[in-house]
């Protein structure tokens, strides 16, 4: 029952934390305010969280080795082009949509990665706005919104560095709720999923959501 802590090292673009580390048994546990290192235990004054007792360091991926936001605009936008050269529709009623659409899936499949998945979303949001099922439209959003995501992605400043010095000594284990398929995308892109040193190792641990 370990507690969390973040490394100086891995800090968000924005300031905040970036790249929790779960403490292992006979560690403090600390759970402190959001962008605020532990307390003196395990470092000194001037030093990074020590973690010399670590046995395996586990992460997240959406919005931690990555931002999030700009990806999910551009990928969101690519398939509002799709749909609205089918059939026109301003960004604001197809956002609405979406929103629509997603709040939905959130509930109807709370607790599955199932409820991520933007082939349903599309599917969904073409046919409230055509009248009927359209496949092929569906298709073609999603295939163009992970595009666009994908190619807007770039590891986070910083997390790079964070990875290979932390690698060296312990496991790394990247931990998703997410559906697998996209997942591996999404590692592949970063660049993170070789482990040509040391103790660097990623195991996909994509599982549905508790």
């Amino acid at each position: 029952d370990g507690g969390t802590g973040v490394h100086p090292m891995a800090r968000t673009p924005g300031g905040g934390a970036g790249f929790p580390l779960r403490r292992g048994a006979g560690q403090a546990r600390w759970a402190g305010e959001r962008g605020v290192p532990p307390p003196s235990a395990g470092r000194d004054a001037s030093g990074p969280v020590s973690t010399e007792r670590l046995s395996a360091v586990l992460f997240d991926l959406d919005d931690t080795l990555y931002e999030y936001a700009p990806c999910n605009r551009a990928g969101l936008g690519a398939a509002h082009s799709v749909l609205d050269a089918y059939s026109a529709l301003d960004a604001g009623r197809f956002e609405a949509l979406h929103d629509e659409v997603r709040t939905s899936l959130a509930q109807r499949l709370a607790g599955q990665a199932a409820s991520h998945n933007r082939a349903i979303f599309f599917k969904l949001v073409a046919a409230r706005h055509l009248g009927r099922e359209q496949p092929s439209v569906a298709v073609e959003m999603y295939a163009r919104y992970w595009d666009a995501f994908l190619g807007a992605m770039s590891l986070a400043p910083g997390a790079g560095e964070v990875l290979s010095a932390l690698g060296r000594e312990h496991a790394l284990a990247l931990v998703t709720n997410h559906t697998t398929e996209i997942q591996l995308r999404k590692v592949a892109r970063l660049g993170i999923g070789l482990a040509p040193e040391g103790r660097r190792c990623f195991r996909d641990l994509t599982v549905e959501e508790n």
